[in-house]
């Protein structure tokens, strides 16, 4: 039985990527920012309160983690996102997006390394979307949503950075692009629009780079 560790797993892809590997007979382990579902299957195992924006994330898992073995895979799904415009910005929430998507991730990734519960033969995978991308920005959708395209940039930077700091580990690192996504937030739904047909499963989605 494989082990897989999942960041940000209590709704959306998060979820479903649970439910998956779940159902595939592997063994999940699962985080919630908050509390975690009351039904879900035997095989898999919830930690509550885990707010990857939090610097203390990494040390409240690792608390809860015990004797448990190492993780043959990570997924970072835990995202944040907040509309933006030019005459209607909101510091607090571009704070948020940039510990969420860049900041606290790095913070994580080296507790787990530093507790062994990530080392040689661990995977790593960051789940991100096109609004990073610098090349797909163009003047004829205009500047906005920018805390939103700012923070997932940084995030394509820190998965690069972190296939290089952990090469040596023997702890390949990948950048993942989700496709067609519709999302929820507490602001609502909102659409990214992408690939259609990479919106399948986790073995579907189109890499980014990594080692």
């Amino acid at each position: 039985m494989r082990n897989v560790l999942i960041i940000g797993a209590n709704h959306g892809l998060g979820l479903s990527l649970t439910n998956q590997y779940a159902k595939r007979g592997m063994r999940v382990y699962a985080t919630a920012r908050y509390a975690a579902p009351q039904m879900h299957q035997p095989n898999v195992q919830w930690f509550s309160n885990v707010d990857i924006a939090h610097e203390n994330a990494g040390k409240r898992l690792i608390t809860e983690w015990g004797s448990d073995p190492s993780v043959d895979l990570l997924i970072l799904c835990a995202n944040y996102f907040a509309q933006e415009s030019w005459s209607d910005l909101h510091w607090d929430k571009e704070v948020q997006m940039y510990k969420t998507c860049a900041i606290g991730p790095l913070f994580l990734i080296r507790a787990l390394v530093e507790a062994k519960i990530l080392k040689s033969g661990s995977r790593v995978v960051f789940v991100n979307s096109e609004q990073g991308s610098i090349g797909l920005r163009h003047e004829s959708e205009g500047a906005q949503d920018f805390g939103g395209h700012a923070s997932r940039a940084a995030k394509n930077m820190l998965g690069r950075l972190l296939s290089i700091q952990l090469k040596g580990k023997g702890i390949p690192v990948a950048i993942v692009h989700t496709g067609y996504v519709r999302k929820q937030t507490k602001e609502g739904f909102f659409e990214q629009v992408g690939d259609k047909d990479g919106n399948k499963s986790l073995c579907e989605i189109r890499k980014g780079y990594g080692s």
